[in-house]
């Protein structure tokens, strides 16, 4: 085979690898897309049961709450408030977005810079968020939650 119609063949398992990766790219956009509103509840519920478990943990002496100011339609909002009580209480809040249709999560916490959970889909198939910068492993609703208070809870045990 003359070496231009090796070019032309290396081409064409190119374009044909392209045309495969793109369908299946498709393909995981439609997943991920009609997983976003379940996980979304999954997520709301597990900062839910972090909120209960901070609450009823008197040792740790945390005041915590979730209140939802959502536009159903439109816009997701919540705002994650924890509050370290004591003679000199320290309140930290976290709001936290998810525009209707859009694969990513917005979160701005009063202390700290705003950040961003992207929806993705594993290998195995299964939806989560994974954060647009750092590490880019996707996390179950439970491990995102986590993600999100974590560092509120740590940062109102060590002060300002």
């Amino acid at each position: 085979m003359h070496w231009v119609d090796e070019l032309a063949s290396e081409q064409a398992r190119i374009e044909d690898s392209a045309a495969l990766e793109g369908k299946s790219e498709a393909l995981a956009a439609v997943t991920v897309s009609s997983a976003m509103p379940g996980y979304w509840k999954s997520l709301v519920s597990e900062l839910s049961i972090a909120v209960e478990r901070l609450n009823e943990n008197k040792n740790l002496r945390f005041f915590a709450s979730l209140s939802d100011h959502s536009e159903p339609e439109f816009e997701s909002r919540l705002r994650l408030q924890i509050v370290l009580q004591g003679y000199s209480p320290l309140p930290t809040y976290t709001d936290i977005f998810h525009l209707v249709g859009t694969a990513t999560i917005r979160c701005n916490p009063l202390h700290g810079k705003p950040y961003q959970l992207l929806f993705g889909q594993r290998i195995d198939g299964t939806v989560g968020v994974y954060p647009a910068h750092g590490n880019p492993v996707i996390m179950s609703a439970e491990r995102a939650a986590q993600y999100v208070v974590e560092p509120m809870v740590k940062m109102t045990r060590k002060g300002l």
